[in-house]
């Protein structure tokens, strides 16, 4: 069967491949290759001309989430069970003024139950960007001032964690916003940005399994120079460290200072705190404590790095 431009998506469903694919202005599901393998409609006449599919498998119940869009009545993007078995379709709340236009990238974890999308909650000057989990509710991820998302994404990350990232324009510069979750998929990192200008961009996917984002963006640069070249182009983007630092005086010019590093609130053990030629390792609950010279009112600047994350510099007060 020929599908032309549409989108054709694969995952292993415990061991056995499932395809998700438009044609005809229907989603078609096969499980498995070859000759007699199971095919049949996720969509019907009632969605009018269905498209833009995308795919995510829940790594605890080997369930294929499908996404996709419907042209019927005022339009719409969805999220569906497709294998093993069909499930209850499930809109997602995006505003109307957005359109259909890229495929809704979805994701599972690496561990731990669900499959998610990220979307825009409003349509204002700034765009207040959630996370929907199909079968359940959202949960809010954040926004950048003045920064309205015209493209957003999600990516599988270690630890059942997961990447959000979205772009769009703050004063006709190309801004790229993202942040990753805890574990428990209900809080975020600080929200980092990075200048990417586009012509066009039309669909951000990634993946994060290796600590960081590999973040893949298909869109034309807008370049100074040159001649603007439609193409897929690449991007590494850390993690980002919080930590809480307090100080305590100890008298004749010393300090204890007392760090916590968490990573969107779980603890980070292994990080390293320095201070004025000090440093000391945080332990499996993300404390580290350690002794400086200094004086009452005076500032220190304090940096935390481990493997894998972007350095953290904090300056406080003694």
């Amino acid at each position: 069967m020929a599908f032309g431009d549409s989108n054709v998506t694969v995952q292993m469903s415990n061991g056995t491949p499932v395809l998700t694919a438009g044609c005809c202005g229907n989603i078609v599901i096969q499980q498995g290759f070859g000759a007699g393998s199971s095919t049949y409609q996720l969509t019907n006449t009632s969605d009018d001309a269905a498209g833009n599919t995308a795919s995510a498998i829940d790594a605890k119940t080997g369930a294929v989430v499908a996404s996709w869009d419907s042209n019927a009545g005022s339009g719409g993007i969805w999220l569906q069970r497709a294998s093993p078995t069909v499930g209850a379709a499930q809109k997602v709340p995006i505003p109307s003024q957005y359109g259909t236009g890229a495929p809704l990238i979805v994701a599972g974890r690496d561990a731990g139950p669900g499959v998610f999308a990220a979307y825009p909650a409003d349509h204002g000057p700034t765009t207040h960007v959630r996370l929907l989990r199909y079968g359940g509710g959202s949960v809010a991820v954040g926004s950048v001032k003045r920064l309205r998302a015209a493209v957003s994404s999600v990516a599988t990350s270690l630890d059942g964690r997961l990447w959000v990232v979205w772009a769009g324009e703050i004063n006709g510069h190309g801004i790229t916003a993202f942040t990753r979750s805890n574990k428990a998929v209900t809080r975020f990192e600080p929200i980092q940005t990075r200048r990417f200008t586009w012509a066009q961009l039309f669909t951000l996917s990634g993946d994060g399994r290796l600590g960081p984002l590999d973040l893949l963006m298909s869109g034309t640069p807008d370049v100074k120079t040159g001649p603007l070249v439609q193409g897929i182009y690449y991007a590494r983007l850390l993690p980002e460290l919080s930590a809480t630092i307090g100080s305590t005086s100890l008298g004749k010019g010393k300090f204890k200072l007392n760090a916590k590093v968490t990573d969107a609130g779980d603890a980070v053990s292994g990080a390293t705190v320095s201070a004025k030629g000090q440093s000391k390792t945080t332990t499996a609950t993300g404390s580290a404590k350690l002794t400086i010279s200094g004086s009452a009112g005076g500032d220190v600047r304090v940096t935390v790095t481990h493997p894998g994350y972007r350095s953290l510099k904090i300056r406080i007060k003694l």
